[in-house]
């Protein structure tokens, strides 16, 4: 039989439209893996034996919170290895930096994905969506985990190197490994380096698609022209381009043109857009993830998450990797948000790293907020309002996953 616990708490914010920002003397009742009730305590305490009850004291409980675009594999990597340089050239480092090319490199990116599972479960983070390079011993590390992921399997290669592209998604095409945690998508990186061809076979799989989108300036000057930052990185490689196929638009518009944008896809960065961007976004389905502490790392020109919001477009938060941020800290990227956007309330904010994080990965029947038949993902910090919880500098004390606490 399925254990049942009620989880007391001061407060309980279950990021519901139809509740209160917070329920004083608030309860969760889980059966199994599953949220039976939510309410107060007081409703509920004949529920469950005495022993069943877990009371938080003072807490503030809340569900699971979601990092909507990262890079586990690269947790082992430090932001402050990387000295500041163009963001070409930081690219380029990733591959030294992780031992691309040595009889380490496989075991550096398990390690990574150890490292980042370790500090989710640290940070109160119960759900990713993860860019998984395309290597089986990546999906088994991230399927005997305890988070909830959304394993986007990494696709690239352009001109000469094309057949790159047609592996990954050979193997994004396999889900005979996926659970109730684990889920599968496909990730072509971003559009200097996956053509159009390739998105459209993307949107084709059928799978949920993520990509890095309007990242830099030079995305565009590459599209176009096939010149610039980007064309210096394929020259460097000893890449051909010859026979790759030039856009004349902006990258989102790629996007709307290949079926992308009408596919609830996940966009990743989206820092450099103009008005006409911004109207296709409103008019797609689709999510924008924005990585705060990486966009102020590469001192990108401000963000325009506000109007996106405003315009009705589905903006959640992500860290990225380590590699571009601090750690895996998602509240901090959180607590960064309400510094740009002091204009936004701590309610608004904090459901851009749960239930719109959980909209973004298509996962919003399942995790994402406390309600009646969604899994058991939640997370207790001792702060007694989502605004002390922005303002301060707390960890969890509590987490769970499918009901099992895991920290």
């Amino acid at each position: 039989m399925d254990r049942s616990q009620l989880i007391r708490a001061r407060s309980l914010a279950t990021m519901e439209p139809n509740f209160p920002d917070l329920i004083d003397d608030g309860a969760v009742l889980v059966r199994g893996n599953t949220i039976e009730r939510v309410g107060r305590f007081d409703e509920m305490s004949g529920e469950v034996a005495r022993a069943d009850v877990i009371d938080l004291g003072e807490s503030l409980l809340m569900p699971g919170l979601i990092n909507a675009h990262t890079h586990l594999c690269l947790s082992q990597l430090k932001q402050s290895d990387a000295p500041a340089q163009p963001f070409t050239d930081w690219i380029l480092s990733i591959a030294t930096r992780s031992g691309r090319g040595s009889e380490n490199y496989e075991a550096n990116l398990l390690a990574g994905i150890e490292e980042g599972v370790r500090q989710c479960m640290t940070f109160g983070v119960t759900t990713v969506g993860d860019i998984t390079l395309p290597l089986a011993s990546q999906r088994r590390a991230i399927l005997q985990s305890p988070l909830r992921v959304r394993s986007f399997i990494e696709a690239l290669g352009l001109g000469s190197s094309r057949n790159r592209f047609e592996e990954a998604l050979r193997n994004a095409r396999d889900d005979s490994d996926e659970t109730d945690r684990f889920t599968t998508g496909i990730s072509p990186h971003a559009p200097y380096t996956v053509d159009r061809a390739g998105f459209v076979e993307c949107v084709a799989l059928g799978k949920q698609i993520t990509t890095h989108l309007a990242e830099t300036l030079d995305e565009r000057e590459f599209l176009n022209h096939h010149a610039g930052a980007f064309r210096h990185v394929y020259d460097k490689l000893g890449t051909s381009l010859d026979g790759a196929e030039r856009y004349s638009g902006s990258p989102v518009r790629l996007m709307y043109e290949t079926g992308v944008l009408d596919s609830r896809a996940l966009f990743a960065h989206v820092n450099y857009v103009d008005d006409s961007d911004l109207d296709l976004l409103a008019q797609g389905n689709s999510s924008v993830v924005f990585c705060p502490r990486t966009h102020e790392f590469f001192r990108h020109a401000p963000h325009r998450f506000p109007e996106m919001l405003s315009r009705g477009i589905n903006v959640c938060l992500g860290t990225d990797s380590c590699a571009s941020s601090p750690d895996l800290n998602l509240l901090d990227d959180a607590r960064l948000v309400a510094r740009l956007a002091p204009q936004l309330t701590a309610r608004e904010i904090l459901k851009m790293i749960t239930i719109r994080g959980a909209h973004a990965l298509r996962l919003e029947a399942i995790t994402g907020s406390i309600r009646r038949a969604k899994c058991a993902d939640l997370c207790a910090f001792d702060v007694g309002s989502l605004e002390e919880l922005l303002n301060g500098n707390v960890m969890p004390t509590a987490v769970w996953v499918d009901g099992i606490r895991v920290g």
